[in-house]
Parts: C-alpha cells; sequence; structure tokens
C-alpha cells in the first residue's frame, strides 16, 4: 500500500526553546505555514531526505527564499553512530538533524529540474 504523502507528518526540534522543543506538523501547506509561524523564514532548515517526502516542503520553503539544506539518511545515521546514539525515534532523529545542521557546513538545496518543480507545485495545488 502506498502511503499518502501529505499524512507523513514533519517533526522539528527547536534547541533554542526553554520548552521541550519538539513539535509535530502535517505535511501539507497548512503544516507548512505552521512550521514558519513558529520558526520564521530568517534562519535556515535542514531536513533529512526521505523519498519524496520532503520535497513538497522543500519546495514551500525554497520558493519563499528560504535557505534549506537537505541531507542523505545515511550521512544522519553516520552521524548519529559517532554520537554514540543508539534511541531511534522521530524525536531522537529531529534532535540528531538539528545538531548535524548546527556543527556541519550545509550544501543548499536547489529543486529538481524545472518541469518536475513545475509537477510538484501543481500538484500542491491540488
Amino acid at each position: 500500500m502506498i502511503s499518502d504523502h501529505r499524512e507523513t507528518p514533519f517533526c522539528f526540534l527547536d534547541v533554542h526553546s526553554n520548552e521541550n522543543g519538539h513539535h509535530c506538523f502535517s505535511n501539507d501547506k497548512k503544516g507548512f505555514k505552521k512550521i514558519l509561524a513558529m520558526y520564521g523564514d530568517s534562519g535556515s532548515y535542514v531536513m533529512e531526505a526521505t523519498g519524496c517526502y520532503h520535497q513538497l516542503l522543500a519546495i514551500y520553503l525554497y520558493d519563499l527564499g528560504v535557505l534549506v539544506s537537505v541531507v542523505n539518511p545515511l550521512i544522519i545515521k553516520r552521524f548519529t553512530q559517532m554520537k554514540l546514539q543508539n534511541l531511534k525515534t522521530d524525536k531522537n532523529d529531529s534532535k540528531m538533524i538539528c545538531f548535524y545542521g548546527e556543527e556541519q557546513a550545509l550544501e543548499l538545496w536547489n529543486p529538481p529540474s524545472k518541469y518536475i518543480f513545475q509537477v510538484v507545485n501543481e500538484f500542491m495545488e491540488l
């Protein structure tokens, strides 16, 4: 069974928050707007490549001129192992992606070819 990409939540960790800092958002425009309302558009966002699931958020942020980095999951896995972290939860994964973004020089993400970019944008309008 193929999962609907809009039902896959994104989890974020705000390490600068005094609260627990972990939040989940829906993978659609409504969720993306909530992310920007909480975190703003003046910083940078780092996310793990998740097949097609990260693409909508990455394109949404890119369209708004927000700095986006998409990291290979194997790199995050090795980084997590290097930090001697074994716990495999969404919350811990979010934390490790955030730490990776803080510690490493990140390459800015660019969208796929113009044709694919257009198809994804049209899909978001459905």
